[in-house]
């Protein structure tokens, strides 16, 4: 297992960080990415969290979002006057809830179990997000038993409802909140801190922007019903009267204009690049058990990222000029807008930041790569609230099967670990 490079300027950081074992965390973050929770379906994962948390010797507040989806919030109080510092990890993963049979052709293996073998721990919801979590519950920890003295407090916060969902159709209800709806529900119930570290995998890179997200729904209605065998062949795209043909139109150019949306709205930061994408995640139309009908009406769920600070009103503009251009009948629907946001007075926490990573890596950490600029997180809840945040973790190994190295989770949590003691000394 690595130690710290540097020697700690308080003895008592320099127990807690050698106290920190790296198969620990690893064995912590399988253990909890062998419990199934996906996206709106959390329950079994707080509930653990809050046990893990109580047996630590710690104060676990159960905060409900919805029915069945809780938060969880711990804190390592200091003796007052400090800085604090919140640590953030989502405990949603994207993978199996019964309807994503859709997104993957069979449910398989690691999106539902974390495993330890070698020099690695394995397991999607491992990388995206419980182990990240794991390092900083368990650095958290060894500052407290190392007896360190810190004037702030350390708060520790597993959100649900980090990855993106929301109600749309017959989907409807808490069971569908996403989009940051768990850190959100944090904010808006009195939580605060001066400092966030999002936990989240970054390579040990740091940013301090993220997209927003907006998510539309396109119908079509100028088709009709034909039984299969009136149909007459050709149709031009207008005459079309098969809505879900219309629709595979519709989709061609979104895809032409997806690549001139990416190009114009490219911009930089001083954290790196960002570079908001364009994906249309599902297609509705007609009934599985009557394919004998052509089909009058036809939707599609469209996901613009939105460049920070802008609204929505432009991708709905665009998609309706695409339906225009195309001589398409339908509507265009916003039905889950978040805002993005680029962190204001990061400053003095990047300080903190680097020289907790300077103690730990050695040198500055780099900037992140443009994909993690360009999605979403919680780190757009928390510096829209106003609280400077930055997403800081790991590195996912590259994989067909996700992992993260023991010895970068060790790492981590010797980095977070320091980061909240310069922080909140």
């Amino acid at each position: 297992m690595t130690t710290p490079d540097k020697a700690a300027p308080d003895p008592a950081l320099g127990t807690a960080l050698q106290s920190i074992d790296g198969m620990e965390i690893a064995q912590l973050g399988a253990t909890m990415g062998s419990i199934p929770s996906p996206t709106g379906r959390e329950q079994a994962m707080g509930d653990f969290l809050c046990q893990w948390l109580a047996e630590q010797g710690f104060q676990p507040e159960r905060h409900e979002v919805t029915n069945g989806r809780c938060n969880v919030v711990a804190r390592l109080k200091g003796t007052g006057g400090g800085k604090s510092l919140i640590f953030n990890s989502h405990m949603d993963t994207i993978l199996y809830g019964d309807e994503d049979i859709w997104l993957v052709p069979r449910e398989e293996y690691h999106y539902n179990h974390g495993w330890v073998e070698g020099d690695k721990a394995f397991g999607e919801g491992v990388v995206n997000d419980k182990g990240p979590m794991a390092a900083f519950m368990l650095g958290t920890r060894a500052l407290r038993d190392s007896g360190v003295k810190l004037r702030g407090d350390v708060i520790m916060t597993m959100v649900i409802g980090e990855i993106g969902m929301a109600p749309i159709d017959e989907f409807q209800g808490g069971r569908y909140w996403g989009k940051g709806i768990g850190a959100q529900h944090l904010i808006d119930h009195g939580l605060s801190g001066d400092y966030c570290i999002n936990a989240e995998t970054t390579s040990f890179g740091i940013a301090w922007a993220d997209c927003g997200a907006a998510y539309y729904k396109v119908t079509l209605d100028g088709g009709r019903r034909l039984y299969t065998p009136y149909i007459r062949r050709p149709y031009t795209a207008q005459e079309q009267p098969n809505a879900i043909m219309r629709m595979a139109h519709f989709i061609s150019a979104v895809e032409e204009w997806a690549l001139e949306y990416e190009k114009s709205h490219t911009s930089s930061y001083e954290g790196g690049q960002i570079i908001p994408k364009v994906n249309i995640g599902a297609v509705r139309g007609g009934v599985p058990f009557k394919p004998a009908s052509t089909v009058g009406v036809c939707s599609a769920y469209v996901d613009i990222r939105i460049p920070p600070g802008d609204g929505p009103e432009e991708g709905q503009r665009e998609l309706e000029k695409l339906l225009d251009s195309l001589g398409f009948p339908g509507t265009v629907e916003c039905y889950m807008f978040r805002k993005g946001h680029i962190g204001e007075n990061i400053g003095p926490f990047r300080e903190v930041l680097e020289k907790a990573h300077d103690h730990v890596i050695g040198g500055k950490p780099g900037f992140c790569t443009p994909p993690v600029s360009s999605m979403w997180r919680d780190i757009n809840i928390f510096n829209g609230a106003g609280i400077p945040s930055i997403t800081y973790g790991p590195g996912s190994g590259p994989s067909e099967i996700s992992y993260l190295a023991i010895d970068e989770l060790q790492r981590a949590a010797q980095a977070y670990a320091a980061t909240a003691y310069y922080a909140c000394v």
